[in-house]
């Protein structure tokens, strides 16, 4: 349990979600812990979003008005800096948390704990699964290895962070995507004790019509394009010692999220890997073999020296199906 009740903060970036945003602000204001600060970042919503925000009265809510749209980023950015508590926590505009979440966070969290993850709901219109993962103090080579494979892992949210780690080392969100992984990745860097607690906190609510960042790449044909650029920000924002973690898991997890996102099976993942490994090949491999900060396996390397395209996208499936065995949720 975290000591003498600290004051946590919740920042949640609000966007044109007006079907949504009573219900996730409800689940915040309701939770029964004293010492929350809800930070509302409002980015120049125009749907009558921003009304109903000026609207609430509450004392543990702290309201920006952005003057104009910035992005996701930006406003999260921006929600951070307005952020007063020791600890922080993230909340998606459509999605919320569960009751009595924040004092379930702080009685199961040790202050030993640089960052804490928590069990998370996936709902959509079929129903829905529990990703409840569970282990105590590990390492960083853990912690790094679980996010960039587990989706579940990868958002902000569920997440238990202390904001001094994020304040002090100017870490942000930066644009693009992966942006989640890259926040944390930077964050993970200057962490010494990793921790996962089984409490199911917060409710990911998947729609079939999600204007999401991650979806509408995952859809498009441009979607390796950005992931070559986001690669630039690891290589530029994240340490040495976590790109040789990160191997070419990287590389293959972005498939692994491609894959859940958009659910393709197998046989039509196949033709859809071949061609983007062969754009990895000419595009981003020069990079990866010439920076020595990213170590990729020997496989990998021979493979795609041979331009192996095909056997190396069916072992990409095959260690990804084989890697997801391990985080798999349960359903209901």
């Amino acid at each position: 349990m975290l000591a003498n009740s600290p004051r946590i903060s919740i920042i949640v970036p609000v966007f044109n979600s007006i079907r949504f945003i009573e219900r996730c602000v409800n689940s915040l204001i309701s939770q029964d812990y004293e010492n929350l600060q809800i930070v509302l970042v409002d980015d120049y919503s125009t749907d009558g979003t921003r009304e109903y925000l000026q609207n609430l009265h509450n004392d543990r809510v702290t309201l920006v008005l952005l003057p104009e749209n910035g992005g996701v980023s930006h406003a999260t950015n921006v929600g951070l800096s307005y952020a007063t508590g020791k600890y922080c926590m993230f909340c998606d505009d459509d999605d919320y948390y569960l009751g009595g979440a924040v004092t379930s966070v702080v009685e199961a969290s040790d202050d030993f704990d640089d960052v804490a993850f928590f069990g998370v709901k996936e709902k959509n219109e079929t129903g829905e699964c529990i990703f409840a993962p569970s282990f105590r103090n590990k390492d960083i080579k853990f912690a790094v290895q679980e996010t960039i494979w587990n989706y579940y892992l990868y958002p902000q949210w569920g997440k238990l962070y202390k904001t001094a780690i994020i304040k002090d080392n100017q870490i942000e969100f930066k644009g693009c995507v992966n942006q989640d992984a890259l926040f944390n990745l930077q964050y993970f860097s200057y962490c010494k004790s990793f921790s996962a607690y089984k409490n199911i906190v917060y409710v990911w609510h998947k729609h079939a019509n999600s204007d999401s960042l991650s979806k509408k790449w995952a859809k498009s044909p441009f979607y390796y394009d950005e992931g070559v650029r986001s690669y630039s920000f690891f290589v530029k924002y994240i340490p040495k010692d976590i790109l040789t973690i990160i191997n070419d898991d990287y590389v293959i997890g972005q498939y692994n999220r491609l894959w859940a996102l958009s659910r393709i099976e197998w046989k039509k993942l196949l033709p859809v890997l071949t061609q983007k490994i062969k754009h990895f090949r000419t595009h981003l491999y020069g990079l990866l073999s010439k920076d020595n900060r990213f170590r990729i396996s020997p496989l990998f390397r021979i493979g795609a020296r041979l331009k192996m395209d095909v056997p190396l996208a069916i072992l990409m499936i095959i260690k990804s199906r084989i890697r997801n065995k391990r985080i798999r949720c349960s359903t209901k």
